[in-house]
């Protein structure tokens, strides 16, 4: 990713990587003490012992370096899909190279609305277990809902990129950040 993008941006490109189609409340936690950062402008009279910043004006780079490499992004509330974002290295971008890249990827991910952790758990269980009944609905709804294209192992680093929008600033001396979310 290029370092000079916005947090937002950030979002959106985790967004594409997952699948997922940005329906619910996001943010990024910093470090030990909570530093929360949102597309909503900050509201100093409600911030309380913790300072909000704002994604659309903060940089990959300096959301980073106040996280010290390292920052949590929470999708969904509810269900709460906690991502560590990390900062890998930079590399130098490659001639022609367009950015943000998926460089690799393992397995699929969650679907948006399965219920969190525990609600894929069923139903990977309830995939490979004939004889499982998830307690949250039943086992043809669950199934009908998945559709018979969803592969738990499957996982194409090419087919993410070719969804992602390119990054609005990238110069020809960038050093892209490369960034992993787990």
């Amino acid at each position: 990713m290029p370092p000079d993008e916005s947090v937002e941006y950030l979002h959106d490109v985790i967004q594409t990587t997952r699948g997922w189609y940005d329906c619910h409340l996001h943010q990024f936690l910093l470090g030990e003490r909570p530093n929360y950062i949102s597309v909503e402008p900050p509201d100093p009279e409600n911030e309380g012992d913790h300072p909000t910043l704002d994604s659309r004006h903060l940089s990959l780079r300096e959301l980073l370096r106040r996280g010290g490499g390292r920052v949590l992004y929470n999708y969904d509330f509810g269900d709460d899909g906690m991502h560590e974002v990390r900062l890998e290295k930079e590399v130098p971008l490659e001639a022609g190279a367009s950015l943000p890249q998926c460089l690799d990827g393992k397995r699929a991910c969650p679907p948006e609305d399965c219920g969190g952790i525990y609600g894929y758990a069923d139903i990977l269980r309830m995939l490979k277990d004939p004889k499982f009944e998830p307690e949250s609905s039943s086992r043809e709804e669950l199934l009908e809902w998945l559709g018979e294209e969803f592969d738990p192992e499957a996982f194409d680093a090419a087919a993410v990129n070719k969804q992602f929008r390119p990054a609005r600033r990238v110069g020809r001396k960038s050093r892209p950040t490369k960034v992993t979310s787990r």
